[in-house]
């Protein structure tokens, strides 16, 4: 369990775009999906770690992923299916569950890198 303390502007550090899904389909009637570029949001990005993490073998480095918190403000209405969160330092991340706060005005998004 996590203690939060109230956000500060100064913590929303790392400019990210938000992506929004876009379905069409082509001559043969199959679905192709892209990902469109939305609004740049503020936010802060936060390590999710676990008590595994500081144990992990070389055996196992290539099964390791990593998984990130991205915490902003309020604002914007996420969708964990039709969305994702690109930054322009590692590249774009799927979006596994949105954590609403309501006494911090935040919203944590739970997300992990999307292999190319």
């Amino acid at each position: 369990m996590s203690v939060r303390t109230r956000a500060r502007a100064g913590t929303y550090n790392h400019l990210i775009t938000l992506l929004h899904q876009n379905v069409t389909q082509d001559e043969f009637g199959q679905e192709k999906r892209s990902w469109d570029e939305g609004q740049p949001i503020y936010a802060a990005k936060e390590a999710e770690y676990r008590p595994t993490d500081s144990f992990i073998e070389m055996s196992a480095a290539h099964h390791y992923e990593q998984r990130l918190w991205f915490r902003t403000r309020k604002g914007v209405a996420f969708h964990q299916t039709a969305m994702r969160l690109r930054d322009p330092e590692d590249g774009d991340y799927e979006i596994l569950a949105i954590e609403p706060d309501t006494v911090n005005r935040e919203v944590r998004l739970l997300c992990r890198l999307v292999k190319p």
